[in-house]
C-alpha cells in the first residue's frame, strides 16, 4: 500500500491506488459533464458544445448526454423556464429579448415557446410595455424635456425587447402625443 496520500482523497481506491488514471473517455466525459451541470442548469446544446470544446468526440458526448437526460440531469424546459423567469425578474420584457436569451442557451423553439407563454400569463406584450414604461417613469420623476423623455422610454423599451408597435403604445399612453414640432424655418 502507497504511504503517501493522494492529493485527491476521492480519486482513490480502497487500496490506495490513484484512480483517474484509469478512467475512461466516457467516464471523463461524464464528470466534465456533471461539474458543468453542478453551476448550474444547462441546456443540452450548452452542454454539448462545452463538451465538444473540451476534446471529447460527438459519440462520447452523444452517449453521455443520453444517460443525463434519462436522469433527468439536463431538461431544456426546465433551464427554459429558468432563463424566462432570470429575463422577466428586473421588470417586463418583450418577446424579442425573451426570444433571443433562449435562442442563445439553444433551446428548441417549441420548448422555448411554452417557457415564454407560461411566464407572461397571456399578457399582451403592449400591456407588458405599458407597465414597464409606468414604472420606469414612476422611477425617473418629471423631464421638463417632454422630447428627450420620449427619447429616453423609446430606447428603454427597445432595450428590453419590446417591439416598435408596443414601444410606441406605451410611450403615448403614459407621455401623451408626441408634442409638435416646431415648423422649420426657412432664412431668405
Amino acid at each position: 500500500m502507497n504511504s503517501t496520500p493522494c492529493a485527491k482523497p476521492w480519486a482513490e481506491s480502497p487500496e490506495g491506488k490513484t484512480l483517474t488514471a484509469a478512467r475512461t473517455p466516457a467516464q471523463r466525459c461524464e464528470a466534465r459533464a456533471l461539474r458543468l451541470l453542478k453551476t448550474r442548469d444547462r441546456s443540452e446544446a450548452e452542454l454539448r458544445h462545452r463538451l465538444l470544446a473540451a476534446g471529447f468526440d460527438a459519440r462520447t458526448i452523444d452517449t453521455v448526454v443520453d444517460r443525463l437526460r434519462a436522469k433527468r440531469f439536463i431538461n431544456d424546459a426546465r433551464v427554459a423556464e429558468q432563463i424566462v423567469h432570470s429575463t422577466l425578474a428586473p421588470g417586463a420584457a418583450g418577446d424579442a429579448l425573451l426570444d433571443a436569451r433562449l435562442e442563445q442557451h439553444g433551446i428548441p423553439p417549441e420548448e422555448a415557446a411554452a417557457a415564454r407563454d407560461a411566464a407572461i400569463g397571456g399578457s399582451s406584450e403592449s400591456a407588458r410595455a405599458l407597465e414597464f414604461a409606468s414604472r420606469w417613469l414612476r422611477r425617473r420623476g418629471p423631464d421638463p424635456d417632454a422630447i428627450r423623455r420620449r427619447r429616453q422610454l423609446t430606447a428603454a423599451l427597445a432595450r428590453r425587447g419590446f417591439d416598435e408597435d408596443a414601444a410606441l403604445y406605451a410611450v403615448d399612453s403614459t407621455l401623451g402625443p408626441p408634442p409638435e414640432a416646431d415648423e422649420p424655418t426657412h432664412e431668405s
